[in-house]
């Protein structure tokens, strides 16, 4: 579940998944039937869960009749949301230094790092849960105006 080209913890994209099952599901599923259908550990699972509910972005109800769901509001939660409740408030740096290194006006990677900041920044806050699948058409419609 890595991506070496854009950095997306795995507690962050278990969330994103998760959400989106809940979304399509349009019901109540338990812990294990979330990792079920995606393939992960129950237990990683159930604490990103745990957060998420906290956070109020997931209903949940304990018992043994009980589950996670979506109201039609925490549908319409969107990737930031998830992204900010499981990572906190991250600031994105333009430098992969960490700080500026080069000052900026010299660095060899020019406008790049700002760039796709603010295409993910864009991406993750204009696309619902409920509609997670579709995060490429953000990008595409960008590509294909340009």
């Amino acid at each position: 579940m890595s991506c070496k080209l854009l950095n997306i913890s795995e507690a962050v994209n278990l969330g994103i998944h998760s959400m989106r099952v809940l979304s399509a599901r349009g019901g109540k599923m338990t812990a294990s039937e979330i990792a079920g259908e995606l393939k992960v550990s129950g237990h990683h699972l159930s604490k990103v869960m745990r957060k998420l509910v906290v956070a109020n972005l997931v209903s949940a109800e304990k018992g043994p009749k009980g589950g996670f769901w979506l109201t039609p509001k925490q549908r319409e939660s969107t990737l930031m949301d998830v992204y900010r409740v499981l990572e906190g408030d991250t600031e994105f740096n333009d430098c992969l230094m960490g700080e500026s290194y080069c000052s900026g006006g010299d660095c060899i990677f020019g406008e790049l790092l700002k760039r796709v900041r603010t295409e993910f920044i864009r991406c993750f806050s204009g696309t619902k849960v409920s509609a997670s699948r579709k995060i490429c058409n953000c990008v595409n419609k960008k590509t294909k105006e340009s």
